[in-house]
């Protein structure tokens, strides 16, 4: 271990002394810099800085060279926080920093040593750490809790050799850059209904399927505003994925780029890089012309954000969360007003998982979501499976296994193209670097693609839309949108009356009605359902044909106790349903160890 030697009587101390009658940050420092080296692994020198006047810290943690900056009245940012001190870093001779980010009540504390010690050690503080053990922000901590936290990381690193990086601060990153990259979209990109038409397909069903009654043919601000989230949503997505997968497939990183100049052909070095990930069999996820897009934005500002957003996503390392990064990253990034006017509430990802380990219990189960939206119910049920496969054969679960159930068991379908791009993210980060050939992502109308398309020797085709998917599954599994009736499109309304034989339904009714044609006997029809399933005269023609014509024994019925939903951010009561596709046995409501037989016909 190569400890940097201490001064116990350190002179420079005296350039501290306090100067006004209020805390400031040259108040803090001795206190702080006592407090980092009672650490034998910690070692806190001052070195003042010429540009502002303020101190840094230089410490020196297990031989490596950190410079640590305080601030007061500032909740720091990770991309702020890093373009400001880029300058220092390079002067320092450093790629490490740690900001101390003090609020703003400490300036009205009377400066006397005792206060000023215990503001120093004890008052929770916001932590910006960037470290070789450890990475992100981290609030409401005191300066103990930061040590202890990045001790505990360094005897961490020794067993994973890898950085502990913080989730919630990716997020953070990633919604700041959304924001920022969808304000230059909405003022410069010129959005036209041919754009909006790539990233999200029909107007009409899009339309109908947001929560307010905004008009997105006539492609107003609202609706430009909500695109604009959808495209910087995207585009933050690929870079993510292209820097995860980059090295596993032998890629070339992301551009070198500095936050406070970016190269002027930084789109074009993208691009470059984009294409290669489409030849590595990324086609899905980096279809989306998101790079032409941003082209047409001739603000240059837009470089320095795209170069921000790429050197914090490069120091942070996000490949090392231990959590699924981009499988959740759509839930907890779209912008708060986006979600509202889209309406969309997604399964979230612990009420998929739940559901998922509820019906899936074969890891040779093929399973379709054909309302995929962001793929998570897909994804809950490959964890499912991957866990299964390692517990019935004994064996690791190898490259070649996921590429079998991506390519071959796994299907969804979804009515918006964003949504290909997201479920292809959530399926191929399950084992990342390993290419498939294929993601069954499809862009169609699930409920034409299931009522007209031609079944021949257990594959049903639509010829129109292209897709092809198996009419013997072993499990439905889905979240189907519950847009009222009359808010479909005319066209849609007349299609499924005729279709079904019934109109005047809500939209969820009509997927549960589509499920029978495409499970094989015995197989497994598990929904998230809204209250109106369950009473009601609307519902009655779905309750008949489910359960009351004998063609499918329901199963379980599970409700949350603690939140209202297992949608995330819905307001309404909705539930977990699981059928059989058999005839009911003894009575109407059947419930066993196991959802169904699992002896194959």
């Amino acid at each position: 271990m190569n400890i940097v030697s201490k001064q116990n009587n350190d002179p420079s101390l005296d350039s501290f002394a306090p100067t006004s009658e209020r805390i400031t940050e040259l108040s803090l420092y001795p206190y702080i810099q006592q407090f980092l080296n009672q650490s034998e692994r910690f070692s806190a020198i001052s070195q003042i800085s010429t540009s502002t006047g303020i101190p840094d810290l230089i410490i020196h943690i297990d031989g490596t060279k950190i410079l640590s900056e305080v601030k007061i009245d500032s909740e720091p940012k990770v991309q702020e926080a890093l373009t400001q001190a880029i300058d220092r870093l390079q002067s320092a001779g450093t790629n490490f920093f740690i900001v101390l980010g003090y609020p703003h009540d400490v300036r009205a504390l009377p400066p006397i040593d005792k206060v000023v010690q215990e503001v120093a050690l004890k008052k929770p503080l916001t932590a910006i750490i960037l470290t070789p053990w450890l990475r992100g922000r981290f609030s409401n901590q005191s300066l103990e809790q930061v040590r202890s936290r990045i001790l505990d990381a360094i005897d961490l690193y020794e067993s994973r050799k890898a950085p502990i990086v913080d989730y919630e601060t990716v997020v953070d990153v990633a919604k700041e850059s959304i924001i920022e990259i969808s304000s230059f979209l909405r003022i410069h990109a010129g959005l036209t209904e041919t754009i909006a038409s790539t990233f999200i397909g029909r107007f009409d069903l899009f339309q109908s399927f947001m929560s307010e009654s905004t008009d997105i043919r006539s492609l107003g601000a609202e609706s430009k505003a909500l695109i604009a989230d959808l495209v910087a949503y995207m585009l933050v997505n690929q870079l993510l994925f292209y820097h995860v997968m980059c090295k596993a497939e032998g890629l070339p990183p992301l551009p070198d780029t500095s936050p406070i100049s970016p190269p002027s052909d930084l789109l074009t070095l993208l691009e470059s890089r984009i294409g290669l990930a489409v030849e590595a069999s990324y086609k899905l996820i980096f279809k989306h012309p998101v790079l032409e897009v941003l082209r047409r934005i001739k603000d240059q500002r837009i470089l320095f954000s795209l170069g921000r957003l790429i050197y914090v996503i490069k120091s942070l390392e996000p490949e090392h969360v231990t959590v699924d990064l981009l499988g959740r990253l759509y839930h907890d990034t779209i912008p708060e007003v986006t979600r509202k006017r889209m309406g969309a509430f997604y399964t979230s990802p612990k009420a998929a998982a739940f559901l998922a380990t509820l019906v899936v219990d074969s890891w040779r189960d093929r399973i379709i979501d054909y309302a995929s939206g962001s793929g998570t119910l897909l994804r809950a049920c490959y964890n499912r499976e991957a866990k299964l496969y390692e517990e019935e054969t004994g064996s690791r679960f190898t490259p070649s296994m996921h590429r079998s159930i991506v390519e071959n068991q796994l299907h969804g379908i979804d009515v918006m193209r964003f949504a290909q791009h997201m479920l292809s993210v959530n399926l191929s980060m399950g084992m990342v670097g390993v290419p498939v050939k294929r993601v069954n992502a499809h862009y169609a109308n699930s409920l034409q693609v299931i009522q007209e398309g031609k079944t021949e020797r257990n594959i049903l085709t639509h010829s129109e839309s292209g897709t092809t998917i198996p009419s013997d599954l072993d499990l439905a599994i889905i979240n189907p949108p519950f847009t009222l009736w009359e808010r479909l499109p005319k066209d849609e309304r007349v299609w499924l009356t005729a279709a079904f034989k019934a109109g005047g339904m809500n939209y969820w009714a009509y997927f549960m009605l589509s499920a029978e044609r495409i499970l094989r006997k015995g197989g497994i029809l598990a929904a998230v359902l809204p209250d109106d399933f369950f009473r009601g005269n609307l519902a009655m023609n779905v309750r008949r044909s489910l359960i009351g014509d004998g063609k499918f024994t329901l199963r379980y019925v599970v409700r949350s106790l603690k939140d209202v939903a297992f949608s995330e951010r819905a307001a309404f009561r909705d539930y977990l349903v699981v059928f059989t596709k058999e005839p009911p046995k003894d009575c109407l409501l059947y419930t066993s160890p196991s959802p169904r037989d699992r002896t194959r016909p």
